[in-house]
């Protein structure tokens, strides 16, 4: 009577169509934020500008030193690796820091002056501050 059935269906597939093109716009307005949220987060993650030496024992397992040296690469412009048995003075010319996981005390000479991390089982690098007066123990 007042209500069409022509007006009905007409207006009804206004009403779908409406409703699809508000899901197409919802869909590309949140594929948008995630894109621009990603940059965001890059930019956040850019990496250190320092040259880091990663020494490590040759008694670890291989897969360590190539994880070490994967996880560090996210971090730092620049990753070199040596192992320890390998390891100069001149490998540290231009490096900044060097992370050691291996035994280099016999290695160090005694005026040798760079920034050292030092990690292993037991602290087992621990001989190089300890040589030079460090406090430092295992507790």
């Amino acid at each position: 009577m007042f209500l069409d059935s022509k007006i009905i269906t007409v207006s009804t597939k206004y009403r779908l169509v409406a409703a699809f093109v508000t899901i197409i716009v919802a869909v590309f307005a949140v594929s948008q934020a995630t894109v621009l949220h990603a940059e965001a987060l890059d930019s956040v993650r850019a990496k250190f500008p320092l040259r880091v030496l990663y020494i490590y024992s040759a008694d670890n397992d291989p897969a360590r030193a190539a994880d070490f040296r994967q996880f560090l690469s996210c971090y730092f412009t620049t990753v070199q690796t040596s192992i320890d048995r390998a390891f100069t003075t001149e490998l540290t010319k231009n490096i900044d820091v060097i992370i050691v996981d291996g035994n280099i005390a016999d290695r160090v000479p005694a005026d040798f002056h760079r920034p050292m991390v030092l990690l292993g089982a037991d602290f087992f690098p621990i001989k190089i501050p300890e040589s030079r007066g460090y406090k430092l123990q295992n507790l």
